[in-house]
């Protein structure tokens, strides 16, 4: 291509300003941030080997990233609440800190299903995101979705959320009863051609573990995106099988999971990359969920001897 001789330099600036905004509306960028198997966990554990911090990380973490991004979705594949139910109070205090960061939505794991307590309910809608289960049959959840679409100008991302019935293997047998779940791979297939036809990318929120992740990215279903937990595994950069990107970002909060997704004028991915952003203790607390630590500190009367040494430095 031949380039015009320019007479004045107001005449080349219009140019490279018209050429800038026709390469400017060519793609769209959004990104997907991501965490899983929180176990409870609101604040860094003061471990020697795990210098991270956790909910009271990423409350101020996200918030800003939002700032900075404004086509950003944010997620959860489950395993929030803690590991063992004998905390129910902790428990609601980590569905207070969720409702600070306005997730899009929440999957359901082993750890959430298995409880069978009064709290429940009340718990889960204090989230104040969307509670997304597409093959869950019992028990009966009030307020739960099969999906949901979320659009970021023209581009339509549509969320679904599975769970696998071996991440109860090791449960006993009375709580394994009380849950019944349809396959996995046949509520997909159910789902994804319907929602194709208005959505331009496909996530779906995987509580399995990475293993059967990596078996449903073969199985062929039209998957862009898996958001995978259970098996609380850390994929530091891109994991690609086919065309489908999956994601998982290791355990208690430690960090948080970035995909970032080109998108053409067509609404198809061009590019994605992937990455994992380290909730490191010279971050920002967030002060209302250090309100809520102490909270559990002054109820519970537990308090993290680590952390005691730590302050006393």
């Amino acid at each position: 291509m031949k380039i015009p001789e320019m007479k004045n330099s107001s005449q080349l600036i219009l140019i490279l300003m018209v050429f800038s905004g026709l390469m400017g509306s060519e793609t769209d960028t959004i990104y997907i941030l991501h965490t899983n198997n929180t176990n409870g966990e609101l604040e860094n554990c003061y471990c020697p080997d795990h210098p991270l911090g956790s909910l009271e990380k990423r409350a101020v973490f996200i918030e800003q990233f939002r700032k900075n991004h404004t086509n950003t979705l944010l997620v959860d594949a489950g395993d929030f609440w803690n590991v063992t139910s004998r905390l129910p109070q902790k428990d609601k205090l980590v569905s207070t800190a969720y409702s600070f960061m306005d997730y899009d939505a929440i999957l359901l794991g082993d750890q959430e299903l298995i409880r069978q307590n009064d709290i429940f309910p009340d718990a889960l809608l204090n989230m104040k995101s969307d509670i997304i289960v597409s093959n869950l049959l019992n028990p009966r959840i009030p307020g739960t979705q099969m999906y949901k679409i979320v659009h970021f100008g023209d581009i339509s991302v549509g969320i679904v959320g599975i769970v696998g019935p071996a991440s109860f293997k090791y449960y006993p047998k009375e709580i394994r009863e009380k849950i019944d779940l349809k396959s996995p791979e046949l509520v997909l297939g159910e789902l994804i051609p319907t929602l194709r036809e208005t959505c331009d990318i496909i996530l779906v929120l995987s509580h399995q573990g990475l293993d059967s992740d990596i078996n449903l990215a073969k199985k062929g279903l039209d998957i862009d995106i898996i958001i995978g937990a259970h098996s609380q595994t850390v994929l530091d950069s891109i994991t690609q099988i086919g065309n489908t990107v999956i994601g998982q970002a290791g355990k208690d909060g430690y960090y948080v999971g970035v995909i970032k997704l080109i998108v053409d004028k067509s609404r198809s991915v061009l590019k994605s990359e992937a990455w994992l952003e380290l909730m490191t203790l010279d971050m920002p607390d967030d002060p209302r969920v250090l309100k809520l630590i102490q909270e559990f500190e002054t109820e519970s009367g537990i308090v993290n001897r680590r952390k005691k040494e730590y302050i006393q430095r």
